[in-house]
């Protein structure tokens, strides 16, 4: 079984030629799955009016109107789900083919990497000594020859007058062009 869920829908018009909705004219299990109940035969707003809410649905209108493809993360609250879904959907005639995956466990993984990475950082920054983590530089013939700024403390910015995070991706040399010319070997 695919982790895919995959539609097709087909626009619904109305006299003026403006889309109002989406019939879900084909499906496989794994949407059947994801909605809890068989979703062929459903309108898209009348399934899942939330749809609307969130702006999937003019995501989808534009992608029928333009050709251009989307793909859209969004946290889904409505129609009796909270779970974290991203669509990807391309023009299909006057429809689309619309990609769905949960990505709940991804993003709940994400977040933790951001607590985790703001508290390292909290820790770094309480320590008044000057810290930095530097990558090294190589040159064409594998010596180093600087080194870039992967990390820095509250007390190196201090030092600069820097924010820490202006000093990410610089290289030393940018700081102290002599210091390190020649000095590496």
């Amino acid at each position: 079984t695919s982790s895919l869920g995959l539609h097709v829908l087909r626009s619904i018009r109305n006299e003026d030629g403006d889309i109002i909705d989406f019939d879900v004219v084909m499906t496989n299990a794994t949407s059947d799955r994801i909605a809890g109940r068989k979703v062929a035969g459903m309108r898209m707003l009348e399934g899942w009016p939330h749809t609307r809410e969130i702006g999937l649905f003019d995501k989808f209108v534009r992608t029928v109107e333009t050709g251009e493809p989307v793909t859209y993360e969004q946290l889904y609250e409505g129609d009796g789900m909270r779970a974290w879904f991203q669509w990807m959907a391309s023009q299909l005639g006057d429809g689309l083919y619309v990609t769905i995956e949960n990505i709940s466990q991804r993003k709940e993984a994400e977040e933790a990497l951001k607590k985790s990475a703001a508290r390292l950082q909290s820790t770094f920054d309480g320590v008044p000594a000057i810290i930095a983590l530097l990558d090294v530089v190589f040159d064409n013939n594998g010596e180093p020859v600087d080194f870039i700024i992967s990390a820095a403390n509250k007390a190196t910015s201090d030092l600069r007058g820097d924010d820490p995070t202006d000093l990410l991706g610089k290289r030393m040399t940018d700081f102290y062009p002599e210091a390190f010319r020649g000095q590496l070997k």
